[in-house]
């Protein structure tokens, strides 16, 4: 039988990532049957056991074949058992598009994609299906080349997030995330805000200047949405000042924005592939 093909669906009515905050009732896991597709289900079944999600397993391939049909249904079977699964296989040359047309049809809280790291060569790329979704996608999106090494599941799931954020618009709709992620999980919180100075500034006045108008910024953010969270603002390259946090604080995971259409540049959205594949814990983009 000829798999399903997606109805259009209204970009105009995509919510807004604010207004899908900590829904964690499904979780959509795209996979290509590969061993890094088989750690993020993994990882995504560890999150789906806490929160009690629905997890829909989907596989996109350019035509049917019989095979796939019975590589999907068994694929990560022993370790989604005893979970609500969907499995959906279906037909499309464009694997990101209509993964992304599964989220918004499907209003998952959650995507979980793999980057690619086999090798010295590939652990440089996040692959480019994932980097399509990172580009398209409104939804959260948990990625990271240690998906199932950190993630401690016996008491909680996540104890540390470090959220790295920019003095931009987008960063009030991450840290609204982070505040209701975190207080649904009982976790601590570190806010991280890199100051990218210009190297000749060195440690001069304006520097100085720049650091404290960057932490008086994300300190009124915090206040205005009752944030509690330790706050830690450096000057330097971003990708170096945040893994240095994530080391300082043992964190269970990093939370980075991701490019809106007014704030297309920020730091932290033109460093965010970097923060992905140097990351030593999952990362989640909102």
């Amino acid at each position: 039988m000829a798999a399903p093909q997606l109805a259009p669906f209204d970009t105009a009515a995509r919510p807004s990532i604010a207004s899908n905050i900590v829904r964690m009732e499904k979780m959509l896991v795209p996979v290509d049957f590969s061993e890094p597709c088989l750690r993020v289900v993994r990882h995504a079944s560890k999150f789906a056991r806490y929160f009690g999600s629905e997890v829909t397993v989907l596989h996109v391939q350019p035509a049917t074949e019989n095979s796939a049909r019975e590589r999907l249904e068994s694929f990560g079977q022993v370790i989604l058992e005893g979970l609500s699964v969907r499995r959906v296989l279906l037909r499309s040359s464009d694997p990101a598009s209509s993964i992304v047309e599964v989220a918004h049809r499907d209003r998952v809280g959650m995507i979980f994609m793999p980057t690619y790291g086999a090798s010295p060569f590939r652990k440089l790329i996040l692959g480019s299906v994932t980097e399509k979704i990172l580009q398209q996608v409104n939804w959260p999106v948990c990625t990271g080349v240690h998906l199932d090494e950190r993630m401690r599941f016996d008491r909680k799931p996540i104890r540390k997030i470090v959220c790295a954020v920019d003095r931009d618009s987008h960063a009030r709709s991450v840290l609204a995330w982070v505040r209701d992620f975190a207080g649904t999980l009982g976790a601590a919180v570190t806010v991280v805000h890199a100051i990218t100075a210009l190297p000749d500034l060195g440690r001069n006045s304006w520097s100085l200047q720049l650091r404290r108008d960057g932490e008086a910024a994300v300190k009124r953010q915090l206040h205005e949405l009752a944030i509690r969270a330790d706050l830690h603002v450096e000057t330097g390259e971003v990708t170096p000042v945040v893994m240095a946090a994530l080391g300082n604080t043992d964190a269970d995971l990093l939370v980075i924005g991701r490019s809106t259409r007014s704030d297309p540049f920020g730091p932290i959205v033109t460093n965010s592939y970097s923060l992905i594949r140097h990351s030593n814990c999952p990362v989640i983009s909102v």
